[in-house]
């Protein structure tokens, strides 16, 4: 398969890559953009992103709790796209409503997004925090919420009639395992996109943050029955692992989904250039290239995000083309630091119980030899995610932070495209 490469400036360069037995094709990459592997790389974002510019809410940028994981849908039925945020301290997940419209969105005050009158959570750490996904998990015509977690579980919050949220359940593989993992079926710091890969009707599940991997639905639309996850490939090498959480979406209008990722700490486009139903990727070209590698700092100028952590692919501003959304992290000091005495110090009884979860945590995400049976897991979960909530609730001081004296941060970016 040959490609035509456009450079900074369009500046046309060649280069020749073979996917099975695709037939030759040439297309243009925007101008600006990088693709791994060049002889001279540029170090610059795609050409037809604009530069970023923060996301606000009230007229202030957006900030949450660390690790931003921004997605866009209508989270409430109005009609209008909503923005959904998930945070790394306690796992939480910030809904702004759409007080605009599709074109002009506006957002004001948050609201965390609750079951059973308590802020929603999932286990927390490591790079992953909640990583939210609106999907129509069972085609039950409700949008549910999909997450990935810490422990490597994907959790699942389904709507109910009343439009609320039931606690979140677990997702398991057709062998009855939570552990969606290539080789050995074990993994953590997961994160999910559910998405119909395959294009025959059924959602399947892309997973991030350990081994980019794609599992497919056997099952139906409305009963998914996942199968052996397996490691999602560019000519047959698997896709070296990064941050950023896969996510799919046209992106450049050929009506192929084209899968858009990290690759090490920049967001990378993977295009589809396969048939319908047999989708093939073509080589990684970078549409934001990392600006800082480092976590930790001083807050940015309001000019570049700091360290990727995830992004969300939709028209953000309703004139037919596709934008990407950006998630940061970084952290600071605090204005008013802990005295000496007492950075470091717990509550004995708080520490306990947190020791005690994380104990059931560790349990609980081990294979089902580790337990009796799979009725028991579930429950076992169930009352481990409403702990880790009421734990979150009753802990101001935060266990999560980094430490006494420093906080975290995550904003959202936006690069619209031109």
């Amino acid at each position: 398969m040959t490609l035509r490469f456009l450079g900074a400036g369009g500046a046309v360069f060649g280069g020749v890559l073979t996917i099975g037995s695709l037939v030759t094709l040439w297309y243009d990459i925007p101008a600006g953009s990088v693709v791994l592997g060049a002889d001279q790389p540029v170090a610059q974002r795609a050409g037809d992103l604009d530069a970023p510019v923060p996301v606000t809410a009230g007229g202030e940028p957006i900030d949450v709790e660390g690790y931003a994981a921004p997605f866009v849908g209508d989270f409430d039925g109005d009609g209008r796209n909503d923005l959904l945020v998930g945070q790394y301290v306690y796992g939480r997940l910030r809904v702004y409503r759409n007080a605009g419209t599709n074109a002009e969105p506006k957002f004001d005050r948050f609201e965390w997004f609750t079951v059973d009158g308590l802020p929603a959570c999932v286990p927390s750490g490591c790079y992953v925090g909640f990583t939210p996904q609106l999907f129509d998990f069972d085609g039950d015509g409700r949008v549910d919420i999909l997450s990935g977690s810490f422990p490597g579980v994907l959790l699942l919050f389904r709507r109910i009639g009343d439009g609320t949220f039931a606690q979140a359940e677990v997702v398991r593989d057709k062998h009855g395992e939570i552990q969606f993992g290539y080789p050995d079926r074990r993994r953590h710091n997961s994160t999910v996109f559910a998405h119909d890969w395959d294009q025959d009707g059924k959602p399947d599940l892309l997973l991030g943050r350990h081994i980019y991997s794609l599992v497919p639905n056997e099952g139906s639309r409305e009963k998914p029955v996942f199968g052996d996850a397996l490691p999602l490939k560019v000519n047959g090498e698997k896709i070296p692992n990064g941050i950023v959480p896969p996510c799919v979406a046209d992106w450049d209008g050929d009506a192929r989904d084209d899968l858009i990722i990290g690759r090490g700490d920049d967001i990378v486009w993977y295009r589809n250039v396969g048939e319908r139903g047999r989708p093939a990727l073509a080589a990684p070209q970078i549409l934001v290239p990392d600006n800082n590698k480092s976590s930790s700092g001083e807050e940015p100028v309001g000019s570049e995000p700091r360290r990727f952590q995830a992004v969300c692919v939709a028209d953000f501003n309703g004139d037919g083309r596709q934008d990407l959304l950006v998630g940061d992290n970084f952290v600071t000091a605090k204005e008013v630091p802990e005295p000496p005495a007492k950075q470091g110090r717990k509550d004995p009884e708080t520490t306990k119980a947190w020791n005690d979860h994380w104990s059931e945590v560790t349990r609980l995400s081990g294979t089902r030899s580790h337990v009796e049976n799979v009725q028991e897991q579930n429950e076992g979960w169930r009352k481990l995610v409403v702990k880790w909530q009421q734990l979150a609730a009753n802990d101001p001081d935060g266990t999560q932070a980094t430490s006494s004296n420093v906080r975290r941060h995550g904003r959202v970016w936006l690069y619209q495209r031109h």
